[in-house]
């Protein structure tokens, strides 16, 4: 999915993640 940069998020796991470091 594409999220704006930086953007935080919750995955499927639970982790929060940042679309800065995974939206590649």
């Amino acid at each position: 999915r594409t999220l704006d940069r930086g953007y935080p998020f919750i995955t499927e796991n639970g982790n929060i993640i940042l679309d800065c470091n995974f939206g590649v």
